[in-house]
């Protein structure tokens, strides 16, 4: 029984797939909420172009969606990163 049960099983490794937020958090990008959801949706569509399904993991409370690395390298491209507005510096 075991083995029938482990050929269902998807067959990447799972360090090979992570989501948007670690991928964003290990390269010190934004993590705030419009800068992931513009990354994961240019990530969702480089994804299904190359026919990949995501892996749904549990992230903190959260059901979240992990991609390969790689397709998150090459959206990340794609999608620029926020530029902070500077503040001029203040008489004191």
């Amino acid at each position: 029984m075991t083995r029938k049960r482990e050929l269902f099983q998807p067959k990447a490794p799972a360090a090979s797939y992570i989501t948007v937020y670690r991928y964003c958090s290990d390269r010190d990008l934004p993590t705030d909420v419009v800068y992931l959801r513009l990354l994961g949706q240019e990530v969702a569509k480089r994804a299904s172009w190359a026919g990949l399904q995501p892996v749904t993991i549990k992230e903190g409370p959260f059901m979240v969606n992990a991609w390969p690395e790689s397709v998150i390298w090459r959206a990340a491209r794609y999608v620029p990163v926020p530029v902070a507005d500077e503040q001029p510096p203040t008489a004191a």
